[in-house]
C-alpha cells in the first residue's frame, strides 16, 4: 500500500500524513476458520519548532565589507537532536526578484557574515536593494523548518580601500587556518562590491585546490556537491593549471553521479537520484562552460548529463505522484520530468507542460492511450505509468559556444 500525499485529485479529502501525528493502519485477512488482524503504529515525527533569526550588530547599522553575525534567536525546540543549520542570504533586487545563496550545513547555531552593499540609493553595479538571512534547521530524522527575517539594507564603506586591505589580510589568515568557505565568501564579496567580474586569481586558486584536495572516495556526494558549486563559481577567475585540477575534480564527481562523457547518447544511463534543484551542481557547471565557450572536450558530459538527470527524475516518480521535478542550469539549461497516467478518464484532454513552460503546451491522443495505457514495464510486469521529458536551452547559449553550434546545427 502506498500513501499518498495531500492534494491528489484521487483522493481530494486526503490531507496527508502530518507532522506530530499518530496514524494507525490494520490489516484485515480472512478465510473460511474466520478472520486475522494486525496493526501498526505510525508516529510522525515533527520538524523543530520555528523561532527567530538575530543579527549582531544590528541590521540597521550594516555597512558593506564590515563582518557581522547571524544566529538562531529564541524559540528553536526539537526533541531529535542535533539540528543541522544551514544559513541562507537573499539578495533584494529593485525589480522585486531575488536569488538565494546558502552556506554548508553545520552543527553551529551562528555565523559571520560579510556583504557587499544593497542600498536603495543605488549602486554603479547591480540593483541590490536588500538582503534577508533565511535559517533551515533539520532534525536528526530530517524533519526541516525555515524562517526569513525582515529585509534590512547594508551601507555602502566610507572608505573602500582600506576596509578591502582589511578584508584581503582576513582572507589569508582564513585560508592559512582551513577556513576556505570562509575565504570564499568574502572573496564573493570584494567582487560585487567593487564591480569586478573576476576575482584575484592567485586566492582563488589557492582556495580551490584546498577545497578539491579535501574530498576523495570516501566523500559522501553532499561534499562533492558543495565543491562543485564553489568550482563554478570561482571557474572564471581560476588559472589554467587551476583550472585544470578543477576540471579533473568535475569528471571524479561526474563518474560517482554515473555519468558517462562519452560522444554517444544511446547508452542507458545511471537512473541514482540526482540532487533536488537547489542542490543541483553540473547543470550550473556546464552553462557556466557553454557561457565561456570553454574547449569541447570539456563539454562532452553536457547532453549525457541531461539525460542522466532526465532518467534520475522519471524514476522517483509514480502515478500518486503527479509531481513535476525540474532542474535549472540558471543560465542557459532547464529539464523537467513528469508523471503521466495514459489510463487516466482526463488524459487525451489534458495539456502538459514542458521545460521552460508556464502552461500546458502538449498533449496526446488515442494512440498512445492503447500502448502505454498497461504496458510491460518488465519480463513480469505491467505499469500504467509513463515519464514525460524534457529539455530546454536557450538559444543564447548557442550564440555563446561553438560546442552547441557544431552538434546542434
Amino acid at each position: 500500500m502506498t500513501i499518498p500525499p495531500g492534494g491528489q485529485s484521487t483522493s481530494p479529502s486526503w490531507p496527508g500524513l502530518m507532522s506530530g501525528r499518530l496514524y494507525s493502519i490494520s490489516l484485515v485477512a480472512m478465510n473460511d476458520e474466520g478472520e486475522a488482524a494486525g496493526y501498526i503504529n505510525l508516529q510522525i515525527n515533527s520538524p523543530p519548532t520555528e523561532g527567530s533569526i538575530e543579527i549582531s550588530p544590528s541590521s540597521s547599522s550594516l555597512v558593506a565589507l564590515s563582518p557581522f553575525f547571524v544566529s538562531l534567536g529564541d524559540g528553536w525546540t526539537d526533541a531529535d537532536t542535533p539540528i543541522s543549520v544551514t544559513f541562507g542570504i537573499r539578495a533584494i533586487n529593485s525589480d522585486g526578484s531575488s536569488s538565494v545563496s546558502y552556506l554548508p550545513s553545520s552543527l553551529s547555531t551562528s555565523s559571520p557574515l560579510v556583504l557587499p552593499s544593497a542600498t536603495v540609493k543605488g549602486r554603479r553595479c547591480g540593483d541590490r536593494v536588500a538582503y534577508s538571512i533565511i535559517a533551515e534547521v533539520c532534525d536528526r530524522l530530517f524533519a526541516c523548518s525555515s524562517q526569513e527575517s525582515s529585509p534590512f539594507i547594508v551601507a555602502q564603506s566610507s572608505n573602500l580601500t582600506a576596509t578591502i586591505a582589511t578584508l584581503t589580510q582576513q582572507i589569508d589568515d582564513e585560508i592559512d587556518n582551513g577556513n576556505n568557505w570562509v575565504a570564499l565568501r568574502l572573496l564573493e564579496a570584494i567582487r560585487a562590491e567593487t564591480c569586478a567580474d573576476t576575482m584575484d586569481t592567485k586566492t582563488a586558486d589557492k582556495i580551490i585546490s584546498s577545497l578539491v584536495d579535501s574530498v576523495d572516495e570516501s566523500s559522501d556526494s553532499s561534499e562533492y556537491r558543495q565543491v562543485m558549486t564553489a568550482v563554478t563559481r570561482t571557474m572564471s577567475s581560476l588559472s589554467p593549471p587551476a583550472l585544470v585540477k578543477a576540471f579533473t575534480f568535475v569528471g571524479q564527481y561526474q563518474r560517482l553521479m554515473g555519468i558517462e562523457t562519452a560522444s554517444s547518447l544511446r547508452r542507458k544511463r545511471s537512473t541514482t537520484a540526482p540532487p533536488s534543484t537547489n542542490d543541483d551542481t553540473l547543470l550550473p557547471y556546464f552553462d557556466t562552460l557553454l557561457k565561456m565557450n570553454i574547449s569541447t572536450s570539456l563539454l562532452s558530459g553536457y547532453f549525457p548529463t541531461i539525460e542522466a538527470y532526465l532518467s534520475a527524475s522519471c524514476a522517483q516518480l509514480d502515478e500518486s505522484t503527479p509531481r513535476i521535478i525540474t532542474q535549472t542550469g540558471k543560465i542557459f539549461t532547464t529539464i523537467q520530468a513528469q508523471a503521466l497516467v495514459p489510463a487516466s478518464t482526463n488524459f487525451v484532454s489534458t495539456k502538459f507542460t514542458v521545460a521552460g513552460a508556464s502552461s500546458g503546451v502538449i498533449s496526446f491522443d488515442s494512440s498512445v492511450v492503447s500502448a502505454f495505457s498497461r504496458w510491460n514495464c518488465d519480463s513480469s510486469s505491467q505499469c500504467l505509468l509513463t515519464c514525460l521529458g524534457s529539455y530546454k536551452i536557450a538559444f543564447a547559449a548557442v550564440t555563446s559556444s561553438h560546442y552547441l553550434q557544431v552538434n546542434i546545427f
